[in-house]
């Protein structure tokens, strides 16, 4: 016979007890990778149908070379597709959460680098389908895209150690 508490979850079948995850952190972290994962296909589809000018969005930031620009012109398209949808059907969503987490980070370091050297530029945040001027609201957006992912990975990454201890 086995006694239940809605305080405690069973974990698998090596029949040790944890605390139960508060709704609060479950849905906060269903709800951030929803939107995150939905944001990066959304802008991996954009930058998709044409790469030229995601090229020249790279480029306008003046932070890599041309045939670096050329590559993560063709590369980051596919990779936010990837990473977005891993997200969104929560595969592989480690690695999804750090890599999703690496690319908001670079683009937040990106945008504050350019909007502190007054460049006026698109963002390139989501290629064709919105173009917007990089400002206070655009890099706020981005880190705080950055901000919100990394605090939900870094939930489920300790309750995924938590939870394999």
């Amino acid at each position: 016979m086995s006694l239940s508490c809605p305080a405690v979850i069973r974990n698998g079948n090596n029949g040790r007890f944890y605390p139960s995850e508060s709704l609060f952190k479950r849905s906060f972290a269903v709800l951030t990778y929803f939107f995150c994962g939905l944001a990066f296909v959304v802008s991996g589809w954009g930058h998709q149908q044409n790469p030229y000018a995601f090229y020249a969005d790279i480029r306008s930031y003046q932070l890599s070379s041309s045939g670096f620009a050329t590559a993560l012109a063709y590369f980051l398209p596919c990779l936010h597709i990837v990473v977005g949808a891993a997200l969104l059907i929560r595969r592989l969503s480690p690695v999804a959460e750090w890599i999703g987490c690496t690319l908001l980070f670079s683009y937040s370091l990106a945008q504050a680098w350019a909007w502190s050297q007054g460049l006026d530029i698109d963002c390139g945040c989501f290629g064709i389908l919105h173009a917007e001027k990089i400002s206070g609201l655009t890099l706020l957006r981005t880190t705080g895209l950055f901000g919100v992912l990394l605090i939900a990975t870094l939930l489920t990454h300790h309750r995924r150690r938590f939870n394999n201890a």
